[in-house]
């Protein structure tokens, strides 16, 4: 099971590269007690697209789209995290375990909105 959602994880990372899209913005690694913010957009996807946080850190994603869609933030295979429907100006916040860890996710409703959070020891 660890082994095939690394791989997929692995896939999100190589395949936007492969396609040309070298300039992926990452997040900064925030402070120790910083919550990593992540927006949402129908059209842009997850701002950041990658999000490098350190073992214990909070995710919050913001569904700040302009065009009132709902969004969710799921795992990859049912792995965590799972947000279940964020409406427009809603959050959701994860906190992430010990690392080294990449743990893919999407958004259920609109599958090319993709991104993957890097969880440092």
């Amino acid at each position: 099971m660890r082994l095939s959602v690394l791989f997929v994880a692995i896939a999100f990372l190589v395949v936007p590269m492969a396609a040309g899209a070298a300039d992926i913005e990452t997040s900064p690694v925030p402070s120790p007690d910083a919550v990593q913010p992540v927006g949402m957009n129908l059209l842009a996807g997850f701002i950041p697209p990658v999000t490098v946080i350190s073992s214990g850190q909070s995710v919050a994603w913001v569904n700040n789209d302009l065009l009132t869609a709902v969004h969710t933030v799921n795992g990859i295979l049912g792995a965590p995290p799972g947000s279940g429907n964020i409406a427009p100006g809603g959050t959701y916040s994860a906190t992430f375990g010990a690392g080294p860890a990449v743990v893919p996710y999407h958004c259920t409703l609109h599958p090319w909105m993709n991104g993957v959070i890097i969880v440092l020891p």
